[in-house]
């Protein structure tokens, strides 16, 4: 079997909703400190230290599958159509 790396750009549609996502989790990101003061995780000092360390270790992960997930599916439609030109 043989393979070789597929480059695959998106399209400008396809980096205005990446963008668009990204802006969104820079919101969270920026707010994520708020949240967790109004659950009572962290305030003036910190409540419960792992529970603050447990909900950013979350959100980095979270965001990240997200990321991963999103990319890989807007660059399904081209793959295929590769596999299937190696097909024919």
């Amino acid at each position: 079997m043989e393979y070789q790396t597929l480059e695959i750009e998106l399209t400008p549609t396809q980096e205005r909703i990446y963008n668009s996502y990204s802006d969104a989790f820079g919101v969270i990101h920026n707010n994520l400190e708020k949240a967790l003061e109004a659950c009572n995780i962290s305030g003036a000092k910190t409540y419960n230290r792992a529970a603050k360390m447990s909900a950013k270790s979350q959100f980095e992960s979270h965001k990240q599958r997200f990321f991963n997930h999103l990319l890989t599916g807007m660059k399904c439609p081209q793959l295929i159509k590769a596999i299937e030109q190696d097909i024919a």
